[in-house]
């Protein structure tokens, strides 16, 4: 509310400019488009603050966690961390209330968990540790196929991430390849 005086208050002294000093409707432009840009720098800012506590309270409160990251989400979207983390909050949310939860709203969080999760990859698509992430989730999903080329790529950027040789070595028993 006081962002959006706060503009109404700028257009009138702006509008008043134009007219009392002849400032051009391009100067206003401008000046216009850099309020927008520190609002969105402002949201960006808002949004890893709301992630940093998300995540403080994760361990303790996973749906006050989720509800916090979606709101980080709303501001920005963009941001391939809260997406991760997001991607990472669902799965533990559907783990851990799996018994509780129908069998709709497993399969709407894995859809939210593959969402974010491939969102993430779209902003950050080198990321080895998101690429290990997703790895492990499509593993767990059973999308062995698919974990295997992920987490193939995760150890060819960063062959120190444990967890994608591990994956690695436990899909290729599972279906049976031993030699790889």
């Amino acid at each position: 509310v006081i962002f959006l005086l706060l503009i109404i208050y700028i257009n009138v002294i702006c509008i008043h400019q134009i007219y009392a000093n002849g400032i051009s409707m391009t100067s206003r432009n401008i000046h216009m488009n850099s309020i927008v840009e520190n609002k969105n720098d402002f949201n960006r800012l808002k949004a890893e603050e709301i992630n940093t506590k998300a995540m403080e309270i994760e361990a303790t409160s996973v749906k006050d966690a989720l509800q916090l990251l979606l709101e980080a989400y709303k501001l920005d979207p963009t941001n391939w961390m809260i997406n991760a983390n997001l991607a990472n909050v669902y799965s533990n949310f559907e783990q851990r209330y799996s018994l509780e939860l129908s069998s709709e709203k497993r399969i709407e969080y894995r859809k939210q968990i593959f969402f974010f999760s491939e969102n993430a990859l779209k902003l950050n698509p080198d990321h080895p540790g998101l690429l290990n992430n997703h790895g492990i989730l499509l593993k767990e999903y059973n999308e062995r196929h698919k974990a295997i080329e992920v987490l193939k790529k995760t150890i060819q950027l960063d062959p120190t991430i444990y967890e994608a040789h591990s994956g690695l070595s436990d899909i290729y028993l599972e279906i049976g390849e031993t030699e790889k």
